[in-house]
């Protein structure tokens, strides 16, 4: 849907605080806030991005109009088809998480019937090459607490 067509809940013009213009920042109804405010904050060639997006979002998420139910943005996202070109759902990377754990999830999350191997070979290919996602294991992490028994 266009920009036009969907309820604005959140817009504002946006300066550094040396008063440098960034331009206007505007969350649409639908929208994750921190993924809006990543590429807003991205675009603007900033020194220190990860500070600037943190602040900007603490204003966001203040706001009654916005619901922020993270506050890790989506770096990485891919559509993914069977074979007959229908839609799967998306395998989507968090900032600085492994593209091994984002399929991982996919897969238990969705319940595709699709070749792991296959799949996670691509994401490799695909998805390595870009900032912000980490490629250093080929091993999911499947449990990240402790058990007590």
């Amino acid at each position: 849907a266009s920009d036009e067509s969907r309820k604005l809940l959140w817009g504002n013009d946006i300066s550094t605080e040396e008063g440098r213009s960034l331009g206007r920042l505007e969350i649409y109804e639908g929208e994750e806030a921190v993924n809006v405010v990543d590429a807003f904050v991205q675009n603007a060639e900033l020194g220190n991005a990860i500070g600037f997006r943190s602040n900007l979002l603490d204003v966001v998420c203040e706001s009654e109009s916005i619901t922020c139910s993270t506050r890790v943005p989506v770096v990485y996202r891919k559509t993914i088809n069977d074979e007959h070109g229908k839609n799967l759902g998306a395998i989507e990377i968090n900032e600085n998480e492994e593209v091994i754990d984002a399929v991982v999830r996919f897969l238990r999350q969705s319940k595709v019937s699709v070749n792991e191997i296959a799949l996670k070979n691509a994401m490799f290919e695909q998805a390595c090459g870009h900032a912000r996602v980490l490629c250093t294991r080929n091993v999911a992490v499947v449990y990240n607490r402790m058990i007590n028994g």
